[in-house]
């Protein structure tokens, strides 16, 4: 069980870091070529995936009795 926790928040804190770097991409990619154009609408879906398993680490994590931030 104590491994599973340990998995849970690093993969937590790994999914955080990158939905973080992935935003700033976006964000990027859509002031550049505009929200409507295929590369920005790539990134924003990735970005929906990885905000997704983020939650479900989370949803995990407070199932488990380890809920961290």
């Amino acid at each position: 069980m104590e491994k599973t926790n340990q998995y849970l928040i690093l993969a937590s804190a790994h999914l955080s870091r990158n939905i973080f770097i992935l935003r700033e991409q976006l964000m990027q990619c859509a002031k550049q070529n505009g929200m409507n154009h295929p590369e920005t609408i790539r990134q924003s879906q990735l970005l929906d995936k990885l905000i997704y398993e983020y939650q479900l680490v989370m949803l995990a994590q407070s199932k488990d009795g380890s809920f961290h931030d």
